[in-house]
């Protein structure tokens, strides 16, 4: 998913990349605002890791969204100069998901135990973006520039029943069954990130083109992992790690000041560790885990269409 949409807005010619596509591609002096909104379908991957001392799996847990409709509500303003400034607000729409769950008691060998959970609620996705660009080159037929913001994820999840396939001491994948169909385990991540990268846009015909690539960190994420039938709550305090961002998208004017666009959007917060601390809930009892034995990381993709106001 993230390769196919990487490798697409690169190969297309996407240096001068802009994720402002409210604006016209114009060198146009004058303020204006800009409100957008529009209604797409999302793809959504989390994935949750323990890790053994030796850095092999002890557990990963895979949560994916079906393509799932998001509405997404932008607003912005374009200076007289070269600064412009954006907020947009991403929400899921629908709840249907999917998590397979892969543990390792074997050290050396694949996995011992696997549950699937097809009844999945993607209880939450919220995702908001603040940022500043600042337009190094603008002209009629196009813009270039930098652009930095803030962006944060809201992401959770709660798997229900499912069935399993474990090993029995001294056997290898050969007990099979099914969980009732109450709540299993809910995973919830919350990932602030900030980013900085080229923007920019060029107009084709009437139409306008722009696109952004931006890279940064995420930092301070944290997570909670309760298991519910075990009685079980974890909370992973995540560290730094690398975060991306690729969006592009093509507007068309219906009036002077209406437009129809088109828009793709890949965002992805790579695998971050850190420690974690485990509960019993019934009893109240803890234990902190140092050094990095947990992990996280989440990638959406969205493509969506929408209309543009300026005024």
């Amino acid at each position: 998913m993230a390769r196919a949409l990487l490798v697409a807005l690169l190969v297309g010619g996407t240096v001068c990349s802009s994720a402002w596509a409210s604006e016209p591609a114009t060198g146009e002096a004058g303020s204006r605002f800009t409100l957008s909104g529009s209604i797409g379908v999302a793809l959504l991957q989390a994935d949750q890791y323990l890790f053994e001392d030796d850095g092999s799996y002890a557990s990963h847990l895979i949560w994916k969204s079906d393509p799932v409709p998001v509405a997404t509500f932008e607003a912005g303003w374009q200076g007289e100069g070269h600064w412009a400034v954006l907020g947009s607000l991403s929400v899921a729409l629908d709840h249907t998901g999917y998590m397979e769950d892969y543990d390792w008691f074997d050290p050396g060998r694949d996995w011992t135990h696997r549950s699937q959970h097809p009844d999945t609620d993607l209880e939450r996705y919220v995702a908001l973006d603040l940022g500043a660009r600042y337009d190094l080159l603008r002209r009629d037929e196009g813009t270039f520039g930098l652009r930095a913001g803030f962006r944060y994820t809201d992401v959770k999840w709660t798997a229900y029943g499912g069935n399993y396939v474990y090993s029995s001491d001294g056997g290898f994948r050969d007990l099979t069954g099914s969980f009732s169909p109450e709540k299993g385990i809910t995973f919830h991540q919350m990932l602030p990130a900030f980013y900085l990268g080229p923007s920019g846009s060029a107009r084709i015909g009437r139409a306008t083109f722009s696109a952004s690539l931006v890279g940064g960190l995420t930092f301070a994420g944290s997570a909670t992992d309760d298991h519910w039938r075990r009685d079980l709550h974890f909370e992973l305090d995540l560290g730094e790690a690398p975060y991306l961002g690729v969006q592009a998208r093509l507007d068309y004017p219906l009036a002077s000041a209406v437009s129809l666009f088109l828009n793709a959007d890949y965002q992805r917060n790579f695998l971050m560790r850190g420690p974690y601390t485990a509960e019993d809930t019934t009893t109240g009892a803890s234990e902190y885990i140092p050094g990095n034995p947990s992990g996280a990381a989440f990638q959406s993709l969205r493509l969506d269409a929408g209309l543009s106001l300026r005024f």
